[in-house]
């Protein structure tokens, strides 16, 4: 977990216009500033586990997730609760969104 770098006023900002944004970081990192939370992910979908983990902390499920790499959306915003439902598939060749299923056995998904 990193540390908060977020304003007070960031953080009523983003309650009041029910939008998180979370930005990734190479193709296993991502962070959410209003929380001062990082996470990586060894396998499976970084925002997926994201977004299941601010389900825990008590988000709203129809907020507004907004998906960045750098200045650039990288997908089109989805609500917290559609990405908690996601993972990700992928091969050597492509990569596709499919529901969620734990992985049984590892807490770490």
């Amino acid at each position: 977990m990193g540390l908060c770098s977020a304003t007070s006023k960031e953080r009523c900002l983003a309650m009041l216009c029910n939008v998180i944004r979370l930005d990734l970081y190479e193709d296993n990192i991502i962070k959410c500033e209003i929380e001062g939370i990082t996470l990586e992910v060894k396998r499976g979908s970084v925002v997926g586990k994201m977004a299941r983990y601010l389900l825990e902390l008590g988000h709203d499920p129809e907020a507004t997730v907004a998906v960045h790499r750098d200045k650039t959306i990288c997908f089109l915003p989805m609500t917290l609760s559609s990405w908690a439902m996601t993972q990700v598939s992928e091969n050597d060749r492509e990569f596709r969104f499919v529901k969620y299923k734990p992985f049984r056995g590892f807490d770490d998904e």
